[in-house]
This record gives structure tokens, C-alpha cells and sequence, in this order.
């Protein structure tokens, strides 16, 4: 008996020995385990391996049903787990829609940046740039967008929409004349003439109208004169007193027995008395003789006739050219030169010649101003209407039934009776709903009248969103 019960002392001795074996594996490998469980976790942010996945179902799921918060929260977490274009695009986008624009545009900026430009992306951004009126940023991105991702792109498409839109800036005028240094010569239903700068707005507070505007002389132009000014424009009152008036609206030092002046430039002025045509220097003095008829002075050359025929002069007084055309082309501020050649008529036709009195191009049948001196003028000859810069070169043609010059690469174009206009690089931008168009300046404002039936008031500034 003593035998057997210490031999069954041993057994159960070592099946409890066998069991704290076991037991004692068991804690380890559940300790190894759920150390490698936790280094699993740590490695994948805390989240399980499939988590990401579930967060982007979740936020398709969400989307679908029409919870766009509630889906770009999903996606936004699942994208903290992984990076992805496409879900970042789609957050990108959403929350554009949805109206947090500030996420939105932070995940367009993060995939620009990542890819090296989008096209998706670069559109919204630009949106952006527009529905927050921050049109240089809007032009900036399209430039950016332009270098980034090329002309035939989907980007470069897509432009056409974006810069059709426009907003009515100031309207209700009888008449606007072309944009010159940054402004437009505005008459009213009484009228009387004011200027109004690219905002639609009257210049810098602009007091007094006048019976008419003659020309205007940037700040940079002066030459010595009225430094204490900005703008000095050039005019008559309405007693018909003729001189210049500064941006206040004030009469300023001016010469004295004129009927007409000219802008001050170049530092002459153009002056017409009972005699005829003269130069005057910024001392009033003449320095010419006297002409039938002469121009403003511009880019350093102008243009004054003689015995029925024109010739072009230089600020000297010398001609460049003989007197030996019909007519010389000018603008509503009797300029021939803003891009520094001038366009002459001979037997009919125009020649483009160049301050040194050159021809640059001939043959031409119709031909319109320069409006800028960087600008494109619209021209006709035997290969219909183009748009050429001041060296001569065609930059432009277009099937039209009548082009418009500009400032900047959009044009005025006719079809039947009305006008619309064209961009260089992208086509029809705005289809032909306007009685009368002008060109686009610098600052994308465009001078149009509404109604082609003599109505007043029916002029008015455009301002295109994006130029």
C-alpha cells in the first residue's frame, strides 16, 4: 500500500509539473503573440491591415447616399493611413461642392505639389481664385497651369468656359471709346465726357465733366510737367475753355488761343488755332509750322498733312516718310503710334510703317488701330481677317466678318450684326451677343454696347472673370 501510494504521488507530480509546462507555454506564446499583435498596430498607425479599406467603403457608401460630410471625413482618415491620389482628388472635390473650401483647396495645392500638376486640381483652384474675386491669383494659376501641363491639355480646354464669364462693371453711357493707359473716355445721356479706369469706376475722383476729352497723359509722360499730378488729360469745358485738367477735375497751366490740344507726350502737343495745325514744346512755345491737319505724338513719331498728302515725323521735326499718303489710320485720340509704327493709305491700300519709316507690311486692305503698344491690330488683305503685332507678324487669323484690335490676346470679332469675342489661344469665348465691342485691356475690362438701336445708356465696362 505505501508502495503504491507513493507511486501515484509521482504521477500526479508530474502531470502537474506537465501542466505548469503547459500553462507556462501557453502565457508565453500568448504574451509573444500579443507583443507581435501590438508591434503589428504600431507599425499600421493603431489601425488593423484592412481598416484602410473599410474607410474607403464607408466613405463611397456615404457619398452615394448623399452624406458628403460624413464620406470625406471617411475618406480624410482613410487617407492618414495611405496616401492616394485618386482619394485625395475625390476629398479635393467634395468638400469644394460642399463648401469648405479651405480643406478643398489644401488637398488641390497637396496633389499639384506631389504630381507636378493636375488638371482636375488646377481647375478647381482656379474656380476658387474666381469665386473669391482674386482674379491675378485666377490668371497666375492659368499661366502656372498653361506651363505645367501644355496647351492640349484638358486644363487648356476647360479655359474656354472659364474665361467666357463677365460681370457688368458700370454701365449706363452713351458712348465708351477704346481703353488708353488705363482708361476709358465715358459720355453720359447729357453728354458730358468723364473717365472711368479698369474697375468701371470714375478716375482717382474725377469732380468735373467736360464737354470732351482730347487725349490722356499717364503720370510717367509728364516730361517735367505737372509733377504734383498723376493723369492730365486734355479737354474743353463746357464754356469751351480748352487746356488740361488734372485727376481732380482742375484746370491746370495750358496754352492760351487753341480750339484743340492734344495729350501732352513726347513732350509736345499737338494745338489747332484759326491758322492751322503747330507743335508746341512743354514751354507752349511752337516749334513747328503750321499744318492742315496733325496727330498726337506717340512711341516718338506722329503724323501731320500738307498740301492734301501725310507724312510721318519724329520729335524733331524731321520726316521720316514723304508727304505722299492719301490718309494716316488714328484712333479716338487722334493718335497714328501707340505701338510705334502707324499705318499709312496709298492708292488705296495701307501700308504698316515703323518709327524709322520702314514698311513693315503691305497690301493691306482694312486696318484698325493699335490700341496698346504691346497690342494686336486686326487687319484684312487676301487671307481674310488677322491679327498682327506691331513688327508685322500674323499672330492670329480668324473666319470672321469683322475683327477688332485688343491688348490682350482677346479680340472683338463680328458675326452678321453682332459682336462677341475670341481668344488666340482658345477660340469663341463669349458668342456675338453685343451691339458694338471693343478690345480687352490689361486689367481684362472691355468697353460694349448692349443695344445697337441708338438707345441711351447702352454702353457699359465688361470685366472678364479670368483674361
Amino acid at each position: 500500500m505505501g508502495k503504491n501510494k507513493e507511486k501515484n504521488n509521482k504521477k500526479n507530480n508530474k502531470k502537474k509539473k506537465q501542466s505548469k509546462l503547459v500553462a507556462g507555454l501557453f502565457i508565453i506564446g500568448t504574451v509573444s503573440l500579443t507583443a507581435f499583435g501590438w508591434y503589428i498596430l504600431v507599425k499600421s498607425g493603431g489601425r488593423t491591415v484592412n481598416e484602410y479599406d473599410v474607410l474607403i467603403e464607408k466613405g463611397r457608401e456615404y457619398l452615394e447616399q448623399g452624406f458628403y460630410k460624413d464620406g470625406t471625413k471617411e475618406l480624410i482618415k482613410a487617407e492618414a493611413i495611405k496616401k492616394d491620389t485618386d482619394v485625395e482628388i475625390k476629398i479635393a472635390e467634395t468638400c469644394y461642392a460642399i463648401g469648405d473650401y479651405t480643406t478643398s483647396t489644401a488637398y488641390a495645392d497637396l496633389v499639384n505639389g506631389r504630381t507636378g500638376g493636375n488638371e482636375k486640381m488646377y481647375k478647381l483652384l482656379i474656380d476658387d481664385a474666381i469665386r473669391s474675386k482674386n482674379y491675378e491669383e485666377a490668371n497666375r494659376l492659368i499661366n502656372e497651369g498653361r506651363e505645367v501641363l501644355g496647351n492640349n491639355s484638358l486644363f487648356a480646354e476647360n479655359l474656354n468656359q472659364i474665361k467666357g464669364e463677365f460681370a457688368d462693371y458700370y454701365g449706363g453711357y452713351n458712348y465708351l471709346s477704346e481703353y488708353f493707359n488705363g482708361y476709358t473716355v465715358a459720355t453720359d445721356i447729357a453728354n458730358n465726357s468723364e473717365l472711368l479706369n479698369s474697375e468701371g469706376n470714375l478716375s482717382l475722383g474725377i469732380t468735373a465733366n467736360l464737354a470732351e476729352i482730347y487725349g490722356i497723359t499717364a503720370a510717367g509722360e509728364h516730361d517735367g510737367m505737372w509733377e504734383d499730378s498723376g493723369i492730365i488729360y486734355a479737354g474743353k469745358d463746357g464754356n469751351g475753355r480748352v487746356g488740361f485738367y488734372d485727376e481732380a477735375g482742375a484746370y491746370r497751366v495750358s496754352p492760351i488761343g487753341y480750339s484743340y490740344i492734344s495729350a501732352f507726350r513726347n513732350g509736345l502737343v499737338a494745338a489747332k488755332n484759326e491758322s492751322g495745325y503747330v507743335y508746341l514744346d512743354k514751354d507752349f512755345k511752337v516749334i513747328s509750322e503750321v499744318y492742315e491737319d496733325a496727330t498726337t505724338f506717340c512711341g516718338g513719331i506722329a503724323a501731320v498733312k500738307r498740301n492734301g498728302k501725310w507724312a510721318l515725323i519724329n520729335t524733331e521735326m524731321k520726316n521720316i516718310t514723304e508727304f505722299k499718303y492719301d490718309d494716316i489710320l488714328r484712333d479716338e485720340f487722334n493718335q497714328c503710334s501707340v505701338s510705334g509704327a502707324a499705318f499709312a493709305l496709298a492708292d488705296g491700300r495701307y501700308e504698316l510703317i515703323s518709327g524709322d519709316g520702314t514698311v513693315i507690311k503691305k497690301d493691306i486692305d482694312v486696318a484698325k488701330p493699335f490700341v496698346s503698344p504691346k497690342g494686336y491690330a486686326a487687319i484684312f488683305d487676301e487671307n481674310g481677317w488677322q491679327a498682327i503685332d506691331k513688327a508685322g507678324n500674323v499672330i492670329f487669323k480668324y473666319d470672321c466678318d469683322e475683327l477688332g484690335s485688343s491688348h490682350i490676346g482677346i479680340l472683338p470679332y463680328r458675326s452678321g450684326e453682332l459682336w462677341g469675342y475670341v481668344s488666340i489661344e482658345n477660340g469663341v469665348i463669349i458668342e456675338p451677343v453685343f451691339g458694338e465691342a471693343k478690345g480687352v485691356n490689361e486689367n481684362g475690362a472691355a468697353p460694349v454696347e448692349y443695344a445697337k438701336d441708338g438707345s441711351e445708356g447702352s454702353w457699359t465696362v465688361i470685366k472678364f472673370m479670368v483674361y
